[in-house]
């Protein structure tokens, strides 16, 4: 049951980091810095996918692969890429603690 109820603080987590990410970019887009264009996002995320897949046991390309779904994420505020995001971070927690 403990284990149970743990379970939710990882999503929890990322969900608030999801949040305070649109906030910033929200911010740095008022500030006149709108960040990646979306066809570079989908191009890098398209790139750090294939770089995940030929190379799985790189915890810092499932890192990289995570902020760019979060990236993605925060153009189109798509919930599906937030639920990847945390499937790439916990890979590369898996691979190293300290990548994630």
């Amino acid at each position: 049951m403990r284990r149970r109820a743990l379970e939710w603080i990882p999503a929890a987590a990322l969900c608030a980091a999801a949040v305070l990410d649109a906030a910033r970019a929200q911010e740095g887009a008022a500030a006149g810095d709108p960040g990646p264009s979306a066809p570079q996002v989908r191009l890098r995320l398209a790139e750090e996918r294939d770089r995940s897949e030929s190379t799985p046991a790189d915890a810092a390309g499932w890192s990289r692969l995570g902020e760019e779904r979060m990236l993605r994420y925060r153009q189109t505020l798509d919930v599906r890429y937030v639920s990847e995001a945390r499937e790439a971070f916990e890979k590369a927690a898996g691979l190293d603690p300290d990548s994630a």
